[in-house]
């Protein structure tokens, strides 16, 4: 579980990197030809990274929820 919950937050980090950079970029202007942010992410793909965050989101609280489950059976 322990490597589970390291390779989910590991993978969660980067898909928060790249939704932040696009979201930040989008709305304030940070891409300066609408054309480049297009080949990037098009605006009818941002919510499919938004349920991929949300899904590796609620991995990693239900990992952390099956550590803390083994750990009060072990205790």
């Amino acid at each position: 579980m322990n490597a589970l919950f390291l390779f989910l937050v590991l993978v969660y980090i980067y898909r928060m990197k790249f939704m932040s950079d696009f979201v930040v970029g989008f709305f304030t202007g940070g891409f300066v030809d609408r054309a480049i942010m297009s080949v990037v992410l098009s605006v009818a793909e941002a919510p499919w990274l938004y349920l991929i965050y949300g899904g590796f989101f609620a991995s990693v609280y239900g990992v952390f929820a099956l550590l803390y489950g083994h750990a009060a059976e072990a205790g």
